[in-house]
């Protein structure tokens, strides 16, 4: 079922033209065209989003649904923006309910990426 939301979204955003800056607009720290993801995205994708005037992806790295996790798709989401040339940032959403304390939740997401071997 995700698969058909993911998919036409991907290629939605594929489809989909940067808005040419006007003069007036400036962007600040050069995020002139960025995109916030949470969920998987093939090199093909990411490829498609640099065609187009991208420069810069914001990953989920931790998912706080539940008690928290560490995002299991950031990892490859990771290598694969890096390899189409983009930026990549990533971001934590931090679950304030889980029984776990803020800092188990940002070794979790550490641990996660260094284990990825992401530095």
């Amino acid at each position: 079922m995700k698969v058909f939301f993911i998919l036409p979204a991907v290629l939605a955003t594929c489809l989909a033209k940067a808005v040419p800056l006007d003069g007036i607009v400036k962007a600040a720290a050069g995020y002139a065209y960025a995109v916030d993801l949470a969920v998987p995205v093939p090199l093909s994708g990411f490829s498609c989003m640099k065609k187009y005037g991208y420069k810069t992806v914001f990953l989920r790295g931790y998912d706080p649904t539940g008690a928290g996790r560490f995002d299991t798709n950031a990892v490859n989401n990771i290598r694969s923006a890096n390899q189409a040339g983009l930026g990549t940032e990533v971001y934590m959403t931090p679950q304030p309910h889980s029984n776990k304390r803020g800092s188990e939740q940002f070794r979790e997401l550490y641990e996660g990426l260094r284990s990825g071997k992401i530095q």
